[in-house]
């Protein structure tokens, strides 16, 4: 039985689809789920080992919705992937921006966007992702040639598109 993590706006989706439990949903009241959801995505791998967050809901599965095409400046306005939402994260989170941002678009080719750090989970799933979908956008969006490294999660599904990405948590593993 799979307990699937994903912000709070896919929720729905991710029940009536594929018949899954997830942790948050367009209905959770519930103020504390969905920060401690926040927290996870704008963790690093390394907190979350040792916050125990992901045993607390039981998460045996993540998603992350990604639009690199925002990031080039191409994506039509409605287009918004989680990457999109973290500065609303990190306020549910209580975290302040300064504490989370980390990547403003070093790529002259693309948007100037503040994105997360690399290292929060959001953008650590995004990326390997992007990279696994097309190496070659992946370089040119990035401007570097190798995915981040996963300790704790590995890659079950990459959508023929290239922006949805369900990982499995995995432990003692390397992903």
């Amino acid at each position: 039985d799979a307990v699937v993590l994903t912000w709070w706006d896919s929720g729905y989706w991710v029940a009536a689809i594929a018949h899954r439990k997830t942790v948050v949903d367009n209905a959770t009241l519930q103020s504390d789920r969905i920060r401690d959801v926040a927290k996870i995505y704008l963790s690093t791998e390394e907190e979350l080992a040792s916050n125990g967050l992901l045993q607390k809901y039981g998460i045996t599965h993540v998603v992350v919705y990604g639009t690199p095409e925002l990031w080039m400046g191409v994506a039509p306005p409605y287009m918004l992937g989680d990457e999109a939402k973290w500065v609303s994260m990190a306020r549910i989170a209580g975290y302040s921006d300064a504490e989370i941002v980390g990547m403003i678009s070093q790529n002259p080719r693309l948007m100037r966007l503040w994105l997360p750090r690399e290292d929060t989970v959001l953008m650590k799933l995004i990326l390997f992702g992007l990279y696994q979908h097309s190496p070659p956008l992946y370089r040119y969006v990035i401007g570097v040639e190798e995915p981040p490294s996963l300790k704790i999660f590995k890659l079950v599904y990459c959508s023929k598109s290239g922006h949805v990405f369900i990982y499995r948590v995995v432990s003692g593993e390397t992903a």
